[in-house]
């Protein structure tokens, strides 16, 4: 039988209660103890926007630790793989990981440009709905 014990931030100068941490427990003579298979999680936020920075997975996985950082907008600026993403002065996306894109003055996405590949284009009719 398997428990999942969560912590929380619940003091400190931020005091947000968001999920900081989470480990797998498994039940022992009817206690609850650590496995040693069990693995451990951890969560780490941005300060402003409250937004996930870090999660460290602890399963000794591919990419069990992974990192993001945000703009002064909250746009995700890159991620773990080091990848990056840009936006217009109109917080509209400009480009993301192997992709590049157009928008109209509406904001809506008119060109969807992959590194490699076809171009993918987009319309709108007069209610501003895809077509």
């Amino acid at each position: 039988m398997g428990l999942d014990a969560c912590s929380y931030e619940t003091s400190g100068s931020y005091n947000r209660g968001l999920k900081t941490g989470d480990t797998y427990l498994t039940q022992n003579t009817g206690t609850p103890t650590t496995s040693t298979t069990a693995w451990s999680q951890s969560y780490g936020y941005d300060n402003n926007l409250d937004y996930l920075t870090s999660a460290s997975y602890g399963d000794s996985k591919p990419n069990a630790s992974q990192t993001w950082t945000y703009d002064q907008a909250g746009n995700r600026k890159t991620d773990y793989t080091g990848s990056s993403w840009a936006y217009d002065n109109l917080n509209r996306m400009t480009a993301s990981p192997g992709f590049t894109y157009t928008n109209d003055v509406l904001g809506n996405r008119t060109v969807m440009t992959p590194s490699t590949g076809t171009a993918g284009t987009y319309t709108w009719d007069c209610l501003n709905r895809m077509i």
